[in-house]
């Protein structure tokens, strides 16, 4: 059982798509989000690293996790994969995580904000208001507590902006001071950072494919909705609900709990996804 925890702790992070801290191309599908970065005072080098489009994020995100902090069951936040150690069967009754941890679990979209708000500002990448939109509408449904499903901020809000990088060009920022950045990946990329002395250091790659090999999270990533599994290195499909999830995560709706098998039963999986209500009314 241990084991199958370890390696379901392990696949998730795969899963969740954590970058580099130089990785600023799309994530796990994403795009990116952005805003209209500027120098305040262009011939001092003053500069200010929150935008509008930045402020609006911060302030959504803010929103979102008190939404689910408040309306939604530990159990819930566990069947969408959120976070990682709530997706793995471990009840949490007694404790709830706070609006500080949700936006600690989403650390790393904060650290890639900033520089998508250069790349827009620097006319690198579109900011796409409507996908902001669609985003604001499902978090203040989420806000009213009416029985809106619980949904996971990363994967169901794209970052709000499009980059144009195509494979092998540039990306990422070295400074984030530097108001005239790389390209942005497009959405079929993401930002990958090569070995020491490697050309370019950073630059758009291609997603690998299901079934395919992965190495580390920054080296190879899996287009969603596969997973690079931690130990199998394979880009790996979560399990339906009913499905045996020892090896694998679940679908969003699905955690993963220990099976009541009977006795002697062979056949019978140790672990598997149990369907959970999303449908969040409060606590």
């Amino acid at each position: 059982m241990r084991s199958a925890v370890l390696l379901c702790a392990v696949a998730l992070v795969a899963a969740c798509g954590g970058a580099d801290d130089g990785d600023a191309g799309a994530s796990g599908g994403q795009s990116g989000e952005g805003g209209a970065g500027h120098r305040t005072d262009a011939g001092s080098g003053a500069f200010d690293p929150r935008s509008e489009y930045l402020r609006r994020e911060e302030d959504l995100i803010e929103r979102y996790c008190r939404a689910v902090t408040t309306c939604c069951t530990n159990e819930q936040l566990g069947a969408v994969r959120y976070p990682s150690f709530l997706s793995i069967g471990v009840e949490l009754d007694d404790e709830r995580p706070s609006v500080e941890d949700c936006q600690s679990w989403l650390g790393d979209r904060f650290r890639d904000l900033r520089e998508w708000d250069l790349y827009v500002g620097a006319g690198r990448a579109t900011y796409d208001a409507a996908a902001y939109a669609r985003c604001e509408e499902k978090v203040a449904a989420l806000e009213r507590c009416e029985g809106e499903p619980v949904f996971e901020y990363g994967q169901t809000c794209p970052f709000f902006a499009v980059g144009a990088g195509r494979e092998g060009e540039r990306c990422g920022l070295e400074n984030l001071l530097d108001d005239t950045p790389d390209a942005a990946c497009a959405p079929e990329f993401w930002c990958r950072r090569g070995a020491p002395g490697e050309e370019p250091a950073q630059s758009c790659t291609p997603y690998a494919a299901p079934l395919s090999e992965c190495e580390a999270i920054t080296q190879v990533r899996c287009a969603a909705p596969t997973f690079c599994n931690g130990i199998e290195h394979t880009c790996t499909p979560a399990a339906p609900v009913g499905g045996d999830c020892a090896n694998t995560l679940c679908e969003t709706g699905g955690r993963c709990v220990v099976n009541d098998c009977p006795p002697d039963a062979r056949d019978c999986p140790g672990w598997i996804c149990e369907a959970v209500d999303l449908a969040c009314r409060g606590r």
